[in-house]
């Protein structure tokens, strides 16, 4: 009887503390599983909150480039109109052009081989040294308007009646050689687009070469 009882009791001691650990354990993971439901979010939150952060830093730098511009004009005048044609940057072979587009009302905005004597490759940009007047890019009295537009895909520029409205604020910026539009983080894109097809506005991204473009003004053209 003594025999059995000790060995109980050296049982008991034992087991007590593996027991304790285990319970420890067990609340740890509880806890651990808690946390994964009810206090951080769901994966999609996690990509929609890095996404936004993306987002906010390119809407600071393509305003950041919009304020140099302003900073440029002060050294001009009010309003600036400078009128000549966009090359590609990686291609000059390709130029930004109206064409028109079977059946419907607006003519759009595409990339045709550089012709110096075609006038539907000759662009106005209007850049205004007041935040009031939103700078455009127009053609033959209608501007160059991005529409809505969906953050995948894009949309096809159109040329529509001048109204200075906010889908057609757009923006040359020399250094980075894009075109863009501030409120909506957007830029004129080439990629993956043949001779003859239609140009996109999508998220600008500075690394993409599809979005580089070279301005170069009539005066200049008619020099070389």
């Amino acid at each position: 009887h003594y025999f059995i009882q000790s060995n109980l009791s050296n049982m008991q001691r034992l087991l007590k503390p593996l027991c304790k650990r285990t319970a420890v354990v067990f609340l740890l993971f509880l806890l651990y599983s808690l946390s994964q439901k009810f206090l951080l979010p769901a994966e999609n939150q996690l990509v929609q909150t890095k996404v936004t952060i993306i987002d906010r830093k390119y809407q600071q730098m393509l305003n950041s480039l919009k304020d140099r511009h302003r900073e440029k004009l002060e050294m001009y005048r009010e309003h600036v109109t400078k009128t000549g044609v966009f090359v590609a940057r990686t291609d000059p072979s390709l130029c930004l052009q109206e064409s028109v587009a079977e059946g419907k009302p607006n003519n759009v905005i595409t990339v045709a081989k550089c012709d110096a004597s075609s006038e539907a490759q000759i662009f106005t940009m209007d850049r205004y040294r007041n935040s009031d007047n939103p700078d455009t890019i127009s053609r033959s009295g209608k501007c160059i308007d991005i529409g809505t537009v969906n953050h995948e895909t894009g949309i096809p520029l159109i040329l529509y009646g001048c109204h200075r409205g906010g889908t057609q604020t757009l923006t040359y910026d020399y250094t980075a050689g894009i075109i863009y539009h501030a409120g909506h983080n957007k830029c004129i894109d080439r990629k993956e687009v043949e001779v003859g097809e239609l140009v996109k506005a999508m998220r600008c991204n500075l690394l993409e070469e599809g979005m580089k473009w070279d301005f170069r003004e009539k005066v200049e053209l008619g020099s070389s």
